[in-house]
């Protein structure tokens, strides 16, 4: 009712399973998932979907938001992830960006879009450095600042707007989970790509 209180077509499934087994002529242009469903969870059908190739920008919502769930459904591919509670408003501008982010994919990869521009967050400066390194020698690339713990990096998102952060989790002070959720929470669009060990 939320979503297509804002104008938006929705459809919904009860199960994991459910969504896997109907039939369409094309993905979703964004998937609201939950984690913790029966049988199949949100996690299985991510892992699912990219093994038939499918794309499609995925919302998990949780009511846990621990740094190992997080982590799984950044590096699948998740756009974001939102912790229950959450603000009515707050999903609708994650489904909002989701339905951006075709049109954004489609500009990087024809070349048409500015340089990326990167943040990088690790309280390791040989790792920034190395991240440094790395980014300077790609062209479609820049790296418009770095951040040694989560407060700091919530301060140079604020500064520089980057295109992608790049975030470590386990940090001193605030850790990169934290500052996820402070980020997303007042930049929904935000990109954010989680580095752990």
């Amino acid at each position: 009712d939320l979503i297509r209180s804002a104008g938006l077509m929705a459809k919904t499934c009860a199960s994991g399973e459910e969504f896997l087994t109907a039939s369409r002529r094309e993905p979703p242009s964004c998937l609201v998932l939950d984690v913790q469903l029966p049988g199949v969870s949100g996690l299985d059908v991510q892992e699912e979907l990219a093994k038939s190739d499918v794309r499609v920008p995925i919302i998990f919502l949780t009511g846990y938001g621990d740094i190992p769930t997080t982590v799984r459904a950044v590096k699948g591919g998740a756009v974001n992830v939102l912790t229950k509670p959450f603000d009515g408003e707050v999903l609708l501008d994650a489904v909002r960006q989701c339905l951006e982010s075709e049109i954004t994919t489609t500009s990087i990869v024809s070349g048409t879009s500015s340089p990326i521009r990167i943040l990088a967050v690790d309280d390791h400066p040989l790792l920034r450095e190395g991240i440094a390194g790395i980014v300077g020698v790609q062209p479609d690339m820049t790296l418009v600042g770095q951040a040694e713990d989560g407060r700091d990096a919530i301060q140079k998102f604020r500064t520089h707007r980057p295109d992608v952060t790049l975030m470590d989790m386990q940090m001193p002070g605030m850790n990169g989970l934290d500052a996820l959720i402070a980020i997303r929470t007042e930049f929904p669009d935000a990109r954010v790509i989680v580095l752990t060990t």
